[in-house]
């Protein structure tokens, strides 16, 4: 696993060790080992929202102020202060 773990992805790791934990509680349920060796795979925690960028792209962050600028009602212009306050 660890020789493994530097080319693939964290969920595809994940995968991978709550495969070999199976496989391992198998063993030892069909006492073809004398230890459950399964608690000895660790894998990597996965978090809901990880792969959400944490800040936008300059390009981005144009196009919400353009678009948000071409809306003139009072609403429009607060979000856009809003908006321009924080790409500041």
């Amino acid at each position: 696993m660890k020789d493994r773990a530097g080319s693939l992805r964290r969920v595809t790791i994940k995968q991978v060790s709550n495969m070999l934990r199976t496989f391992l509680r198998w063993l030892h349920f069909s006492s073809l080992t004398s230890r459950d060796l399964s608690s000895a795979v660790i894998a990597p925690s996965i978090y809901a929202f990880e792969n959400i960028p944490c800040a936008l792209r300059v390009d981005d962050v144009q196009t919400v102020l353009a678009v948000t600028k071409e809306d003139s009602s009072p609403k429009g212009l607060r979000d856009y202060a809003v908006l321009q306050l924080l790409a500041t």
